[in-house]
């Protein structure tokens, strides 16, 4: 019964510690190809650093002007895009 029970165990651990956690998400489907940066399952295109430069995340086709998402049309499709403080939290705050 004990190595039933300790097979058990380990499997249990194996499942909450492998990459993708117990419950893998999705794919992402609709990200446009400029995205390519996967940051924990989430795609990010380069400037994210900056988000409020010229020509990223804040243009009123991406994220909107305060990164906090919202109904926009890409590539002639109406799309609901992330708030970035979802993962991000308040880290720009202030900087709009």
């Amino acid at each position: 019964m004990k190595p039933a029970w300790f097979f058990s165990l380990i499997l249990c651990c194996f499942l909450m510690i492998r990459c993708d956690g117990p419950f893998p998400s999705e794919p992402k489907t609709g990200v446009p190809a400029d995205h390519n940066d996967n940051k924990r399952g989430a795609m990010h295109k380069s400037g994210k650093d900056n988000p409020f430069g010229s020509g990223d995340c804040s243009d009123s086709d991406c994220h909107q002007s305060d990164l906090r998402g919202g109904v926009v049309v890409y590539e002639g499709r109406t799309t609901v895009t992330p708030s970035c403080y979802q993962c991000h939290g308040d880290k720009w705050e202030g900087d709009d």
